[in-house]
């Protein structure tokens, strides 16, 4: 009968071993864990790239969080916030809210680019649909920033 290469081997080089295949695993299974958030926070990233309507909090008459939220928070979870944030507040097809989303965002991390990119949204001209509680409406883009700098998001 055919025995295992494993059998012939003394305790100590079983155990060397086992915590050998363990650690392999371990680092493959952080690799793909990686992989996806990587994955999860670019989808984030465009999907906030479109929203047209900002608001925090939860909204209307079932209290729920916009998704321009929750993708916002998706993006806060990585390590590499930051530049995403800034990427899309730098795109010229992304929406005013998700810019507002961005600077929220780096304004929630204490960024350093926060007051850079506070600029930037501060020369654009127009309004942006907002919606606090149930109650929808359009916010002048100048004053809107203006308030999330004094009061945060």
């Amino acid at each position: 009968m055919m025995t295992n290469k494993l059998e012939k081997l003394p305790a100590r080089s079983k155990i060397i071993s086992a915590v050998l295949a363990g650690a392999a695993l371990v680092s493959v299974l952080n690799a793909r864990a990686e992989s996806g958030e990587k994955r999860d926070i670019a989808a984030s990233a465009a999907e906030l790239r479109k929203v047209d309507m900002f608001a925090m909090g939860n909204i209307g008459f079932v209290a729920h969080k916009s998704n321009g939220q929750k993708y916002l928070e998706q993006i806060l979870k990585s390590k590499n916030s930051e530049p995403t944030l800034m990427a899309i507040i730098d795109a010229s097809d992304s929406s005013v809210a998700s810019k507002i989303y961005s600077l929220c965002g780096l304004k929630k991390i204490s960024s350093v680019k926060y007051k850079s990119a506070k600029e930037k949204i501060f020369g654009i001209e127009g309004t942006v649909s907002t919606m606090t509680a149930d109650v929808m409406r359009k916010e002048d883009v100048t004053e809107l920033v203006t308030k999330i700098d004094k009061f945060g998001c």
